[in-house]
């Protein structure tokens, strides 16, 4: 088993999971996603009404909080393998289950799903495309399929729903910020590369020169 998922991890290694500021960008992400996840918890237990109680969501986001937690452990070790394999696909798990126990395409959960694919993109770059976004494609259209059957329970829009748009919104707009910090983070790095390169080339072609110079007083 552990073999299994070192294999796994191994997968999903890239040469940038070792740069310290990659690392901070994945464990600010998963503390993001993690608060997101504690502050809609107590809105899925009918701590708000009766209407909001929501016994699967309120199992499927412990699970995806357990996860998330070792996921934030395992980052402050300078691992961040189970934050890029397990948590873009829990997230996913979390709203597909969510949104077939009540509304369907209508539960506002589903505002999560976009959420996650910019989550999968920063975490895995581009394994995203053909790993997490076809999954998430997958979920939806199966969650509209069982919508259409009628198999899922609609209930009107509740307090809940008005808390948890906003929440969702709020961590999307973190997230974007973490990802535009992590983009102003490489230009800058690029633009430092380039300067040294320059220096460099500068020093060569001076040195260059000077060689040049005294083969030419030797011959002369």
């Amino acid at each position: 088993e552990n073999d299994m998922l070192s294999k796994m991890f191994a997968y999903f290694r890239d040469e940038e999971d070792n740069d310290p500021s990659f690392i901070r960008l994945v464990r600010n992400i998963v503390v993001f996603v993690l608060l997101v996840n504690i502050a809609l918890l107590p809105l899925v237990t009918g701590f708000i009404g009766e209407g909001s109680r929501n016994p699967p969501a309120f199992i499927t986001l412990t699970i995806t909080l357990v996860l998330e937690i070792i996921s934030l452990v395992l980052l402050f070790r300078g691992k961040v393998g189970m934050a890029k394999a397990v948590v873009p696909f829990a997230l996913i798990a979390a709203v597909t289950i969510i949104s077939l126990n009540t509304n369907g395409l209508k539960n506002a959960s589903m505002v999560g799903m976009p959420i996650v694919l910019v989550i999968s993109a920063i975490l895995l770059g581009r394994r995203s495309i053909y790993l997490t976004a076809p999954v998430a494609i997958i979920a939806v259209i199966f969650v509209g399929v069982v919508n259409l059957r009628g198999d899922i329970v609609n209930v009107p829009v509740g307090l809940d729903d008005a808390i948890i748009l906003p929440v969702l919104l709020m961590g999307c707009a973190g997230i974007v910020q973490l990802l535009i910090t992590r983009l102003n983070e490489s230009i800058s790095r690029a633009r430092k590369s380039e300067q040294i390169q320059k220096l460099e080339n500068a020093e060569l072609n001076e040195l260059r020169s000077q060689l040049e110079e005294r083969v030419g007083q030797r011959t002369a």
